[in-house]
């Protein structure tokens, strides 16, 4: 997001004869997609979806109450203010609703949460889910077909991308 990001990458996009981006972190995504018939003007395509579908995904409550609407089940979750302690579950989970990287994220006990919301920007308060972290990794072919799917076990996060993982 910083200036001039957008103007550089056309201009490399340009001297290099790019026909194709592929955003390989989520924060890109909101960008290049506002910017999707720039790049289209010169030939480039950016793999990107809609920005009104982005702007969902990149908020976990909306994209929480958008699956469950569609019927997928999903966590409870809570945004402040929140409901009394007695009435939440004993563990949670809080996270920013625009985080990324797994960044100011904390596995917590409700009795220590009101310290806890103070650390975390606009946090999204989950109930915690038992068993494994499954990450699924979902190509496209161009036109949007989908390529076969790749769901593994995340290990470990490090600062963004799930890093190592097993197969599932």
């Amino acid at each position: 997001d910083g200036d001039g990001y957008i103007d550089d990458l056309l201009d490399i996009v340009r001297r290099h004869h790019i026909r194709l981006i592929v955003p390989t972190i989520d924060t890109d995504l909101p960008i290049l997609a506002r910017h999707e018939l720039e790049f289209g003007s010169v030939g480039c395509v950016v793999a990107v979806s809609q920005a009104s579908f982005i702007e969902t995904t990149m908020d976990k409550h909306r994209t929480g109450t958008t699956f469950a609407a569609y019927g997928v089940r999903v966590p409870r979750s809570w945004i402040p203010p929140l409901p009394a302690l007695i009435e939440l579950p004993m563990q949670l989970f809080v996270k920013p609703r625009a985080g990324s990287a797994s960044q100011d994220t904390f596995h917590v006990n409700r009795g220590v949460l009101d310290g806890v919301l103070r650390l975390v920007t606009d946090p999204l308060v989950p109930e915690l889910l038992a068993g494994p972290r499954i990450t699924t990794h979902a190509p496209l072919a161009l036109p949007a077909r989908p390529l076969p799917y790749a769901p593994r076990r995340r290990l470990l996060t490090l600062a963004g991308p799930a890093s190592p993982g097993l197969p599932r």
